[in-house]
């Protein structure tokens, strides 16, 4: 339960502590006093977003901090997954500055709003006015219906199991269009890679192609050279060859005379020996190159492709092009493996479907028992409001062929409020005052199945007075004999059952109007609810009306 409440510097609160006890608090003040800021003020510890211009006139920073009882709460495992101390008496704070920044601590310890917001919803429910709207809102409806089983795991389990649903379809749409893009192309890609294939491309002979043509461009040159080369070794007169041959029959005269001279005689004899292996060299690669003009038009034309190919593709070397008629290749194989890897994928996403539809079927049937469950309690607590003739009915439309991430239901909230009347979508039939009375059943009901600690009601009496308000009143004590409610009211029915009753009042402090608080007493209850009955003119019968209001 909220223990404590400290405010500095917030609109137009200067300095404020508030202590709260258990059962019902009502506030009660002037329009105008400030009761919203006071509730502006606990929104912001709870997460909601800050804003610079909330800060008093001429102050640099606003403080807000908030003590709540947890002992009984089982927050331990929240607390340690947020690497928070736990302590039973937990302290949230928030400070805002005139820079724009704001810092949140739980326990002393820095927090980021999510989980600020976290620990805050398990601590405090708020029901604004516009909440009474909401009970309206199909989504809101559904909701109710959700909440009512939220100690289940029945809506978990499912939102899992349609995101795992939703990621699968996501994997198979982009496979899908991997699958598109490569068809898109496939043609042209077929063209490219039988272009490339035809031409049997070997980096090792192309990259040889410009000598080859080159030698066969000069075959008529080079064995002209070759056999006068020969020529010069063989000629019978004047060879290099018979030359060396006389040197050689000298030398081998006189040889054994001196070894030097033997040294000598070697040397030409492996002169000899070299040039000879050089003339039959000289012989056979003549007699192996010959004219081949077909073959030569045939490199050319290759050599002329290969230019074409690498223009066309943009680069510069053969094994480039190679590289290319490869990715064309798996490209075109990648289609196959795309076609089994979306088949799979289809698979396993109508496989993830079908589970989906088994949750949302289990969905429904806990949606279906509570509504039977609200509808009962609802119409009970109404008939207490005065609504004696109430009706109320969920009516759920599931279509099991549209999931979403709440499952596969719609629901409409159906109500009547006078009898022989047929119950219609509620936003459609009812009042303000029947609104503000139905929602404050709904919500009453779902408090006790989320068991929030504190329930703070923002004039959720709206539209309703007299004998119904005062029935209200009652049902407000009533659950605060398991809440810790607090309730901002105009109604002195409502403000007379309070446990306690804090009054909410303009001051001038310095010059400037502040908003101040006070805890009435008994005496001052009187006068304050009489003030409520009667306007500024207390009467005597508004007293005593006062005083039968509060039991004394």
């Amino acid at each position: 339960m909220l223990k404590h409440l400290q405010i500095r510097n917030y609109a137009l609160i200067k300095s404020l502590d508030l202590n709260f006890s258990e059962g019902l608090t009502t506030v009660t003040g002037e329009t105008g006093a400030g009761k919203s800021i006071l509730l502006g003020a606990i929104g912001l510890i709870l997460g909601q977003r800050a804003d610079s211009s909330e800060i008093s006139t001429g102050e640099t920073k606003c403080v807000i901090e908030a003590s709540f009882e947890v002992s009984s709460l089982n927050l331990e495992a929240v607390f340690e997954t947020l690497e928070i101390d736990f302590e039973t008496t937990c302290i949230l704070r928030r400070e805002i500055h005139h820079t724009g920044k704001s810092r949140a601590f739980i326990n002393d310890t820095p927090v980021n709003l999510t989980d600020l917001k976290l620990i805050g919803t398990l601590l405090v429910e708020i029901q604004t006015q516009h909440a009474n709207l909401m009970v309206a809102q199909t989504v809101e409806q559904r909701k109710l219906l959700d909440f009512h089983f939220a100690d289940q795991p029945d809506l978990s389990q499912y939102q899992v199991a349609y995101q795992e649903y939703k990621k699968s379809l996501w994997i198979l749409e982009k496979k899908q269009l991997e699958k598109t893009e490569i068809l898109k192309n496939k043609d042209y890609n077929e063209f490219l890679l039988n272009e490339l294939s035809q031409l049997g491309l070997n980096l090792e002979l192309d990259e040889n192609l410009d000598q080859e043509i080159e030698l066969l461009s000069q075959v008529e040159k080079i064995k002209s050279a070759f056999n006068l080369s020969i020529g010069f070794l063989e000629n019978e007169q004047s060879g290099i060859l018979q030359g060396l041959n006389s040197v050689k029959n000298q030398l081998k005269i006189v040889k054994d005379i001196n070894p030097e001279i033997d040294t000598y005689f070697e040397r030409i004899n492996s002169m000899s020996i070299e040039l000879k292996e050089l003339n039959n060299d000289l012989w056979g690669y003549s007699e192996k190159i010959e004219e081949n003009p077909q073959k030569l038009e045939l490199l050319n034309q290759r050599q002329s492709k290969i230019q074409h190919l690498l223009k066309k593709h943009q680069v510069e070397t053969i094994q480039d092009l190679i590289d290319i008629e490869n990715r064309l290749s798996n490209e075109l194989m990648d289609i196959s493996e795309l076609e089994n890897q979306i088949s799979e994928l289809l698979i396993t996403c109508e496989n993830k479907r079908k589970r989906c539809v088994e949750l949302a079927h289990n969905l429904t049937l806990k949606r279906k028992e509570s509504s039977s469950a609200i509808k009962d309690k609802a119409i009970s607590i109404l008939n207490n409001l005065g609504l004696n003739h109430a009706q109320l009915a969920f009516e759920i439309q599931s279509d099991y062929e549209k999931l979403s991430d709440s499952g596969c239901d719609e629901v409409q909230l159906l109500f009547s409020a006078n009898l022989g009347s047929p119950m219609m979508p509620v936003g459609q039939v009812a009042s303000g005052g029947e609104i503000s009375r139905l929602n404050f059943a709904i919500r009453s009901i779902i408090a006790k199945k989320k068991n929030l600690p504190t329930l703070i009601y923002d004039e959720a009496d709206t539209g309703i007075s007299g004998e119904i308000a005062g029935k209200m009143g009652k049902l407000f004590k009533e659950l605060g004999n398991s809440h810790q409610v607090i309730c901002i009211t105009h109604l002195p029915q409502v403000a007379s059952c309070g446990n306690q009753q804090i009054f909410v009042k303009k001051a001038i402090l310095d010059g400037k109007t502040i908003t101040d608080v006070a805890y009435l007493n008994n005496t001052e209850r009187i006068d304050s609810i009489a003030g409520m009955l009667s306007g500024d003119s207390i009467t005597e019968s508004a007293r005593n009306t006062a005083k039968e209001l509060l039991g004394l």
